[in-house]
């Protein structure tokens, strides 16, 4: 029976024999879009303190202010986009093997997607100050 530090190993042994970890830019997109998900999480803790009572979550200049919550539903935006980043990355790992371009589309657009949603998180603190 293998130990657990062996069966890591193999497992990771494995799927850089896949190719699609040992990709250099599968790689650096996935890096770029978890620094910029990451700098969300950072930027939202520094900028709001969870403990206030209610703040605004949605906002449009059309008709103002669309939804009203508690001050750590704002944490709702960086995880929801990075259970989409993660999902997005499985996808792209499983079409890998049958289409490549389509796995660095789907890849590709990960910082462009952490970027905007960024965007929001630092206009929705900006609606809040």
């Amino acid at each position: 029976m293998m130990k657990l530090p062996e069966k890591i190993q193999t497992f990771f042994k494995n799927q850089g024999n896949a190719g699609f970890f040992g990709d250099r830019f599968i790689l650096l997109m996935s890096a770029a879009g978890i620094v910029i998900n990451a700098g969300l999480w950072w930027y939202l803790r520094a900028s709001l303190d969870p403990k206030e009572s209610f703040i605004t979550l949605h906002f449009t200049v059309a008709s103002g202010v669309d939804l009203v919550g508690k001050a750590g539903e704002i944490y709702n935006l960086p995880y929801y986009a990075a259970i989409f980043s993660f999902l997005n990355i499985l996808i792209a790992r499983f079409a890998y093997r049958y289409d490549v371009f389509s796995s660095y589309i789907l890849i590709g657009i990960l910082p462009l997607f952490n970027s905007l949603i960024f965007l929001n998180g630092f206009l929705l603190v900006a609606v809040n100050r």
